[in-house]
């Protein structure tokens, strides 16, 4: 197999890439400023995960979506922790309420109708859902993982997908923090400890070798 380069550039690659899905986490408008108001690096990320989307759905790979869902009916830690999200101007005191516009997967990502959308209400896409067992029933035994923000709910999945014993894959410019070094600290971690952190360019081109019918 050809060798791709990751994040660290390790000399060795222990994974299959056999049977992928892809996990797009968290993007919704409340996560988000509007259109004309974001930098472009934002702009780029969104660019990336688009891109990494249309390959999966061009090559029959599932295409799996997470929602933040804040909800009156479950005052857990999260909430409690960051009250700050229910008073950002953009989302109002609503923020993720399903009821909210914020709630709602950017326009320029959203899933088809076929495709899974589940709610969470915390950073770990596993806990408390059905993303596990919807993932074994298809067969699926890699996850690739983009969204927000890398160092919570992206980092806390691919700690959970590594433990349920899926390869991981977090494609660098598919994921978005609130800051640069932020960011590279903990891909650096996901590409040492946790599985491969490469392009989205890369991703498609190394699961399409090994995938190939």
């Amino acid at each position: 197999m050809t060798k791709y380069k990751t994040y660290l550039e390790k000399t060795e690659d222990f994974l299959t890439y056999e049977a992928p899905a892809l996990l797009v986490v968290d993007m919704q408008a409340g996560f988000f400023a509007p259109p004309e108001r974001r930098d472009e690096q934002t702009k780029e990320m969104i660019r990336g995960c688009a891109g990494l989307i249309r390959g999966f759905r061009q090559a029959g790979w599932p295409v799996i979506y997470s929602r933040f869902e804040s909800t009156e009916h479950c005052k857990n830690l999260n909430q409690r922790f960051f009250p700050k999200y229910r008073d950002l101007p953009d989302g109002g005191e609503r923020l993720c309420f399903a009821d909210n516009p914020s709630f709602e997967v950017l326009e320029e990502l959203r899933p088809l109708k076929e495709e899974l959308v589940f709610n969470k209400l915390g950073y770990d896409c596993f806990h408390g859902t059905c993303l596990d067992y919807c993932l074994r029933t298809q067969g699926r035994k890699t996850l690739v993982i983009a969204g927000v923000l890398t160092d919570e709910c992206v980092f806390c999945t691919a700690s959970g997908a590594f433990h349920l014993e899926y390869e991981v894959i977090v494609p660098s410019d598919c994921t978005k923090t609130y800051t640069e070094e932020r960011k590279r600290v903990f891909l650096s971690t996901l590409d040492e400890a946790f599985g491969n952190v490469l392009s989205s360019q890369d991703t498609l081109a190394a699961l399409s070798e090994k995938n190939r019918s």
